[in-house]
């Protein structure tokens, strides 16, 4: 079944039978950006036309801030876009972008993947 069969959220858990809880699971570590990745987000937000539509938003906002961070991590994880993703019959899908673990058969091998990012496509879900 694809992403998008999913109606809503508690709908998904209950499918899925997986439990939901709230916690602050990621600590704080100190992290470099750029002068240029500042300038150039500044640029884009000032003069660019960044939010017109989800593509707009992944390609000129989203991609560009996973990207400086993922560098920072590339040894270990490698960022990809629209990589199939199939955990069984009930769930698979295209996320907009995956971080997963670097395969020691090398960075064309998608490996274990370790966050996911997936656009909702209604404003209620």
């Amino acid at each position: 079944m694809p992403f998008s069969s999913f109606r809503n959220f508690s709908s998904t858990l209950k499918e899925l039978q997986i439990s939901y809880s709230e916690d602050s699971f990621i600590q704080a570590v100190p992290f470099e950006i750029s002068d240029y990745f500042r300038n150039d987000l500044a640029l884009m937000l000032e003069d660019g036309v960044v939010d017109n539509s989800e593509r707009a938003i992944c390609e000129n906002l989203v991609y560009p801030i996973l990207k400086e961070v993922w560098k920072q991590y590339r040894r270990h994880f490698v960022l990809w876009s629209q990589e199939l993703l199939s955990a069984d019959a009930k769930l698979s899908g295209f996320p907009e972008y995956t971080l997963a673990r670097r395969s020691p058969l090398g960075k064309v091998v998608f490996d274990q993947p370790y966050l996911l990012l997936v656009e909702a496509k209604q404003d209620d879900f």
